[in-house]
């Protein structure tokens, strides 16, 4: 019996439990007072992000009335909350930090000191450099998707996307986006982009009032269901160039129906514009184009850009004219929605925009676009790079335009 009794260990859970329960309790309490803390710092966040914000709409010469719009938003939301608001009228910049001492709910009952929770917003009214890589399409649910190894480096400039949807700026695998900024109008997910994106006001389209055509009345007139009742002029039709055509093709300005086709051909443009109605501008194979003073317009049903193979173009912009300063331009209607490729290894150099308001730009394989005038721009109403597409831009934001940007955070 005595044996027995030595042996009996019931008691010892018992034991144990009421040793280990406060330890237990502790750790239990730490985790809502941690939860709770983690709560108040996003409400407080919130806070902080709405004030910045709506003093930022408020800014005047002595910034004032920024001051006291976003001290009542605080007022409104956290009255306990110490606040501190500054604002600089030169900077259009708005700042508020927030902070509050919080007790902890059971987590106290092992110690008596507070937490201290505190938050910062920052928040700008301005303009900012254009762009010289946007994507205008506020309803494409990705603006600008890189995918695999596809590079974008444009260091002295901004690159932007309108798109609304939550992947505005999309990367995915060893994707890379250098840029002077990265603005996206919705959201970026994890898009590593060098700097951090930042969630920026929607970038009008710079070109949009222009005026592309030199005679209004040839212009395509389109029913929407890509049918063209084009009743123009035409210069040249279907024309085409391949490998029998020996030696350097020189062509001419015109009105281009049926658009260009060059296969494994080499062709020179002479400077002016060069309209293709109702075509691509199409390069296959080992094709060459240059050109210098030399401006595209892609006009009308099926009017892309369709490079495959390893096409090699060398182009420089007019200096007068509707599309001077534009390499190529487009004026094909919002519907149907086209797209231009490059796919393959084509080498695109242009000094001048390449402006593609309606219509997609997709590159795969292996192209390279290089832009490479100070002030160019790439405008397309959708990026899709995927593969190892290169695309290099010289422009420098110090003599692009100036471009209102609206009312956006960027702490």
């Amino acid at each position: 019996m005595i044996t027995s009794y030595g042996k009996c260990t019931n008691g010892n859970v018992a034991v144990l439990f009421g040793l280990a329960a406060p330890v237990i309790a502790g750790i239990a309490a730490v985790g809502v007072d941690y939860s709770d803390a983690s709560r108040v710092r996003a409400s407080l966040s919130a806070t902080a992000d709405a004030a910045a914000l709506a003093g930022a709409r408020e800014l005047d010469g002595n910034g004032r009335a920024a001051e006291a719009q976003a001290a009542l938003y605080v007022a409104q939301k956290h009255p306990e909350a110490a606040h501190q608001i500054e604002v600089s009228v030169s900077r259009g910049r708005v700042t508020v930090d927030l902070s509050v001492q919080r007790r902890g709910l059971f987590g106290n009952l092992l110690s008596k000191q507070t937490m201290p929770i505190a938050v910062r917003a920052v928040a700008i009214n301005g303009t900012r450099p254009a762009p010289c890589m946007l994507a205008v399409g506020t309803d494409e649910p990705i603006g600008i998707a890189l995918i695999g190894s596809a590079k974008i480096s444009a260091s002295k400039c901004a690159v932007a996307s309108n798109s609304k949807g939550a992947d505005s700026i999309y990367l995915q695998g060893a994707a890379k986006l250098n840029a002077y900024q990265v603005c996206a109008a919705g959201g970026t997910g994890k898009a590593n982009t060098s700097p951090p994106p930042e969630n920026c006001a929607e970038t009008a389209d710079p070109y949009v009032e222009k005026v592309l055509r030199p005679d209004t009345s040839r212009s395509d007139k389109t029913t929407g269901t890509g049918v063209s009742t084009y009743t123009g002029p035409c210069d040249y039709t279907n024309k085409h160039l391949d490998a029998k055509d020996k030696g350097t093709t020189e062509l001419s300005p015109g009105i281009y129906c049926g658009g260009l086709s060059i296969h494994s051909a080499d062709a020179k443009m002479k400077p002016g514009l060069y309209i293709m109605q109702d075509g691509p501008l199409s390069l296959q194979g080992n094709a060459t184009l240059q050109g210098s003073g030399v401006s595209i317009l892609l006009a009308g049903v099926n009017a892309i850009l369709d490079m495959q193979g390893s096409p090699k173009v060398t182009l420089s912009a007019m200096s007068s004219g509707p599309l001077a300063g534009m390499a190529i331009a487009s004026d094909t209607p919002a519907s149907p929605i086209l797209t231009s490729t490059l796919q393959g290894s084509p080498d695109l150099v242009v000094t001048g925009s390449i402006y593609l308001p309606h219509q997609r730009l997709e590159m795969q394989g292996s192209p390279l676009l290089n832009v490479l005038g100070q002030k160019d721009s790439l405008i397309a109403l959708s990026f899709r790079l995927q593969g190892s597409p290169d695309i290099n831009i010289s422009s420098d934001h110090t003599t692009m335009a100036s471009v209102p940007s609206g009312v956006w955070l960027i702490e």
